[in-house]
């Protein structure tokens, strides 16, 4: 996803700054399309595979397969999450990425300590789950502030990370007259 589609929603927050509302809104609508197909392939492949699989694997593994459902739909919020803070990554909102990735890594780790003394790897699983998504959670809200930020802020020219032929040469021309 990182190698095909992150470079292509930047390229077009880039190239559509004017109407970087409508790039977004379309950007998150992909999101939820592409969740909903994924959740759908996780219930039909897990459930409809699983008697296959309990056929084929080790009984030794057998266990691992009641945790597999939880920690497929941890991922799949990841992977939304993935989606969200594109706009934060594209505004360059450092500070607001680590907040936002700091507060459900806070929230494993104490919902680890409370819940696998008693509940075991269904304890982890389970807070690996809730972490995921409220990570999901943080970063839709997020992407929704800076949306209506843009949509009250337009833009004439492109952000200022964003650097043209022009302010290249304008930088190496002040560099060498040791402005």
């Amino acid at each position: 996803w990182n190698g095909a589609y992150y470079p292509y929603i930047m390229q077009q927050y880039k190239n559509n700054h004017d109407s970087i509302t409508h790039v977004n809104a379309t950007h998150i609508r992909t999101m939820w399309i592409s969740m909903i197909i994924v959740a759908l392939g996780i219930i039909i492949t897990f459930y409809g595979m699983q008697p296959i699989l309990i056929l084929l694997l080790p009984t030794h593994y057998h266990k691992a397969l009641t945790y597999a459902p939880t920690l497929l739909f941890g991922q799949l919020f990841l992977f939304g999450s993935y989606f969200a803070n594109c706009l934060a990554q594209f505004h360059r909102h450092r500070y607001a990425l680590l907040i936002m990735l700091s507060i459900p890594a806070s929230i494993n780790l104490v919902l680890n300590y409370i819940l696998i003394p008693r509940y075991g790897l269904a304890g982890c699983t389970n807070a690996t789950l809730i972490s995921y998504m409220i990570y999901f959670i943080i970063t839709v809200l997020y992407n929704r502030f800076l949306q209506k930020k843009d949509a009250w802020m337009p833009r004439s020219s492109p952000p200022s990370h964003t650097a043209t032929a022009d302010t290249v040469e304008a930088r190496r021309s002040r560099r060498c007259r040791g402005a």
